[in-house]
């Protein structure tokens, strides 16, 4: 007899566990699409502030949505667990569960391998993954504010660079059709270190995608040398074909991160270096983020039950609001940690409890209504 029980909860719940995963994967895929259609315009205006190369964008967006993604994966578990068992509550499916003695607690012990591995990913993403992620994003702006000005070239106007050594005139600038280069007309470059004007017919202005490389190749022109200070006489003129100058090379500007930040530390690593109420704050954190989705989808499983007979049903609502609250106490005790009280257990604990004490508020709530529905 037990054995046709174990039977048939398998059944139940391997077919609960294939429903709530595709909502997952399906509100995974949504919010996905979300953030990176946001980031895109982000990172965009970025670019234009601080000098990204158009090969960096998306790399920079991929980070981010790294960076950001244990939210987006805890954000999803608990809605997909919310929208499929109370998708199954509107259909009775859920009632006939609940009336055949599989109780609540049980649910979600029967779905403790699928919520185990979410938790477990969530934790090794908060733990290890974001900081990589983070670091990275870093990297691309500090190396973005390392480039000089004159490797953004704008049209029809005489632009000076290097403390006004070089000055630079181009009439007009084009994107190439690959879109990884841009095509100049009528170049005149003049060094004033060097005492040196360059004079071009064309130009090509070409960035090397692993090096960073920047280069000019310039074609069908002139260089005079020694143009200000020597007599016209003595002016060395040079015509060339092809003549390339490179205009940056990154190997020579590294702005490197520095690690001091603990949103740049791996979790083990914050741990034992511990020094100040920020690494404080981030721990609690990175702890916060996969201790909130379990307690999320408990309480998901409560409000997930609806009356099928009633047109009202706002489960998913209570969840959307409940966990962006559950988020937004997290981020205040974090700065709260952060910013004045340090290391305290109480502040540590006290989001957690609040909404521990809301799910038994609701259990007692639940047993009361039934006791009297029983009663009448």
């Amino acid at each position: 007899m037990n054995l046709i029980m174990s039977s048939k909860d398998f059944i139940i719940f391997h077919y609960l566990t294939k429903k709530i995963l595709f909502s997952v994967l399906a509100i995974i895929l949504v919010l996905s699409l979300i953030i990176f259609g946001n980031q895109f315009f982000l990172v965009l205006n970025e670019s234009l502030k601080n000098g990204l190369f158009g090969s960096e964008i998306l790399p920079l967006m991929f980070f981010k949505f790294l960076r950001d993604f244990p939210f987006v994966l805890s954000f999803s578990v608990v809605l997909g667990t919310i929208y499929t068992l109370n998708r199954l509550s509107l259909s009775s499916e859920l009632m006939i569960l609940t009336n055949s003695g599989i109780s609540d607690l049980k649910i979600f012990q029967r779905l403790g391998s699928l919520i185990s591995l979410f938790v477990v990913i969530v934790l090794l993403l908060s733990f290890f993954i974001t900081p990589i992620a983070q670091f990275q994003v870093e990297t691309f702006k500090e190396n973005a504010k390392s480039r000089p000005d004159y490797i953004f070239f704008k049209p029809g106007i005489f632009q000076t660079f290097n403390n006004e050594n070089i000055t630079l005139f181009t009439s007009n600038v084009e994107s190439s059709e690959n879109g990884e280069s841009q095509l100049l007309d009528t170049v005149f470059i003049y060094s004033k270190e060097n005492d040196r004007i360059t004079i071009a017919k064309k130009g090509v202005k070409t960035i090397e995608p692993i090096s960073g490389n920047v280069f000019l190749k310039l074609s069908d022109g002139k260089i005079y040398d020694k143009f200000t200070y020597s007599k016209k006489n003595q002016i060395s003129i040079t015509s060339f074909d092809n003549f390339v100058i490179k205009l940056f090379d990154p190997s020579k500007n590294i702005n490197t991160v520095k690690k001091d930040s603990p949103e740049l530390k791996d979790f083990f690593l914050l741990l034992s270096e511990i020094r100040n109420n920020h690494d404080f704050a981030e721990v609690f954190y990175r702890i916060s983020i996969p201790l909130s989705l379990i307690i999320m989808i408990i309480l998901g499983i409560y409000i997930s039950k609806s009356n099928p007979r009633s047109n009202k049903n706002f489960a998913l609502g209570y969840g959307l609001i409940l966990y962006i609250t559950y988020y937004n106490v997290i981020l205040f005790f974090k700065d709260l940690i952060h910013n004045e009280s340090g290391f305290n257990i109480i502040n540590f604990l006290l989001p957690h409890l609040i909404f521990i004490l809301l799910i038994f508020l609701i259990h007692s709530l639940r047993n009361n209504l039934l006791n009297l529905s029983l009663k009448k």
